[in-house]
């Protein structure tokens, strides 16, 4: 069981909330990544001189050359189909070979290897 009796309903109310709430800042995550990858990707192509983008990303944005390359990247792959999804998720599926259509791994149900659990997401 999730919840131990505590002879009280007035713990879940606190946890319900937290939880409606993290659950909403996942989702705000996963647009402000694609939001990040569409800026860094205009700066790299439109702003800044070759051989000047890794730098700007480090000193103004904190982020190295890796990180700001898989922002664009899930930006460039999959736009706003999936800002639903958290962005762990996101990161995940830039691993996908490119012949694998993103909207359609996305509908569909996953066995996962290790223990045969079937999963599928649903926003």
């Amino acid at each position: 069981m999730l919840f131990r009796d505590y002879g009280t309903i007035k713990i879940l109310t606190p946890i319900l909330n937290c939880t409606a709430k993290i659950n909403s800042y996942k989702q705000v995550a996963g647009q402000s990544l694609f939001e990040i990858g569409k800026r860094l990707k205009h700066v790299k192509e439109n702003d800044l001189a070759a051989g000047d983008f890794k730098q700007w990303a480090t000193e103004f944005c904190d982020f190295d050359a890796s990180t700001a390359s898989r922002f664009i990247q899930a930006y460039e792959q999959f736009g706003d189909a999936t800002s639903h999804l958290p962005a762990g998720k996101i990161f995940e599926m830039l691993s996908l070979p490119e012949s694998v259509d993103r909207t359609e791994f996305i509908e569909q149900e996953h066995v996962v290897p290790c223990c045969s659990l079937l999963i599928t997401y649903t926003p």
